[in-house]
């Protein structure tokens, strides 16, 4: 299934043991479009460090399933740093697993249909 591959694919990133594994609460897969956000935690687009948002999450992984310019607009994920910031620009399959424990404030530009 997709979540113990996602899990064996973060285990080997970051040199882990996936049977070590275990997912916490809470454990969430989202899928992000150009709707309207209902709450708060739909608001992807701001600025945020996961780690402080749910202190259980020390991995976060992406998985995309389309591709940026192709089918949609925006979706970009954007990792903020003092100085720079690096883009992930989605790709219909592009896996991006990275660790919460030393990653720098990040955030996710608005999607467009």
């Amino acid at each position: 299934n997709v979540r113990s591959r996602i899990q064996a694919a973060i285990a080997e990133t970051f040199g882990l043991d996936s049977q070590q594994m275990y997912l916490t609460k809470p454990t969430f897969f989202s899928r992000i479009n150009s709707t309207s956000a209902k709450t708060t935690h739909d608001e992807y687009w701001h600025p945020h460090i996961d780690k402080e948002t749910y202190g259980s999450f020390d991995y976060t992984s992406l998985l995309y399933l389309s591709d940026y310019g192709v089918d949609f607009g925006g979706g970009r994920f954007v990792f903020m740093d003092a100085g720079q910031n690096w883009t992930v620009e989605p790709r219909a399959g592009k896996h991006k697993p990275h660790t919460n424990m030393f990653t720098p404030m990040n955030h996710w530009v608005c999607m467009e249909a």
